[in-house]
């Protein structure tokens, strides 16, 4: 009898330890610094994973010729911003806030070098119409100045005006998207390859910052966060 009950105590044990490493931990993956601009592994989309942190590049000094480029528009659905980025590797979309509001990677695909220089000597030497250039930075930005919100924040929330406006950034998103690779792939050779739109939805966001204790202090409280670097074979 006392066997079994140091069995049962032994074995309850056990299950309270996988439940806390089970679920006391979240998963942050750290994109690869490539000194000019920053990679993001595939593994970052991994369902494990819960952030992505990024090196800031913002205020790093880069030769004009080796910035990267966004284009943003400013949106009532996250009170903040969309970015789409361009890097020499890779395109990738997210958000952005000047407030506490968590902000988010979406996705990532890669592109070619012959893209990216096709695209990188087109918008580093002209402004495309309907947006505003700023290059102080990198990325350098270039501002929707076309956008324009048509919804607007209601005095009282109902289920049915939730129901409506996360139907309507769903399609704010999706238009702007297609309108910004329609744009993009106007100046990309037949030869070289147009850039396909990813339409996968069952990606999972990340919570996405250069700031690991940020994204913690924008998750749930009282959960501890492990970090796991990337591999070199995650480039591939």
């Amino acid at each position: 009898m006392k066997a079994a009950f140091i069995i049962i105590i032994f074995f309850f044990i056990g299950s309270l330890n996988l439940i806390a490493q089970t679920k006391s931990k979240y998963i942050f993956v750290k994109t690869i610094d490539k000194k000019d601009y920053f990679y993001i592994p595939q593994s970052a989309f991994s369902d494990s994973v819960n952030g992505v942190i990024y090196q800031d590049k913002t205020l790093s000094k880069v030769a004009l010729q080796k910035k990267c480029f966004r284009f943003f528009w400013n949106s009532i659905c996250n009170d903040g911003s969309y970015y789409l980025t361009i890097t020499p590797e890779q395109i990738y979309f997210s958000s952005g806030h000047d407030n506490p509001n968590p902000n988010y990677l979406f996705w990532v695909i890669n592109i070619t070098n012959s893209q990216y220089q096709l695209l990188k000597k087109t918008f580093f030497e002209q402004t495309p119409e309907g947006f505003s250039k700023n290059a102080e930075y990198n990325p350098i930005y270039y501002s929707d100045e076309k956008f324009v919100d048509t919804f607007s924040i209601p005095e009282n929330w109902t289920d049915s005006i939730l129901n409506i406006e996360s139907i309507y950034c769903e399609n704010q998103i999706k238009i702007q998207l297609v309108r910004y690779f329609s744009l993009i792939n106007s100046y990309i050779k037949e030869s070289v390859g147009k850039i396909n739109f990813p339409k996968n939805k069952n990606v999972k966001q990340k919570y996405f910052s250069s700031s690991r204790q940020e994204i913690i202090d924008w998750m749930p409280k009282k959960i501890k966060a492990k970090f796991i670097p990337p591999k070199n074979s995650e480039q591939e």
